[in-house]
């Protein structure tokens, strides 16, 4: 019988990169960390029309080169989607990330594979550090999302 997922713990399409644009919007125009265990890119949301922020997404890449096996390929997915889904509330909104796997990552254990991804997302300022030292994450900018410039910028040699 095959396990399922508590409700409100999914990992619903709406959180998800699902599109080669998505993922390659993320490669060109964001930024990068790179750890022993995972390459982590984020970049700001290309906005979706809606109100308010948009929720961050997450796109998972595990090649047979760095990964091996499906069944590692896999175990490693669902792994990050779980550290995300744990995490999903502290993190600053508007933003899509993508995890690459490296090669050390299917054989190290949550709590490695965790550290890396926190300490990840912390270089990125998508999550508060634990100890709270620093200021909240930051936000896209705004001019990704706005419609038209704001009236400071757009005329500030008039008499």
């Amino acid at each position: 019988m095959r396990p399922t997922t508590p409700r409100g713990q999914q990992f619903p399409q709406w959180v998800r990169l699902r599109r080669r644009s998505e993922f390659e919007h993320v490669y060109r125009g964001g930024r990068k960390c790179v750890r022993r265990l995972l390459v982590v890119y984020a970049a700001a949301r290309v906005c979706d029309g809606s109100d308010g922020p948009a929720p961050t997404r997450l796109g998972i890449t595990a090649s047979r080169r760095a990964a091996g096996k499906a069944v590692t390929r896999n175990r490693f997915r669902r792994r990050v989607r779980d550290l995300f889904r744990r995490l999903h509330g502290d993190l600053a909104p508007g933003w899509d990330i993508v995890v690459n796997a490296r090669g050390a990552a299917v054989e190290a254990t949550g709590a490695a594979l965790e550290k890396d991804f926190r300490s990840c997302l912390i270089a990125l300022e998508l999550l508060r550090p634990a100890d709270g030292d620093r200021p909240p994450p930051s936000l896209p900018p705004a001019s990704s999302c706005d419609a038209a410039p704001s009236p400071s910028s757009a005329d500030t040699n008039s008499p």
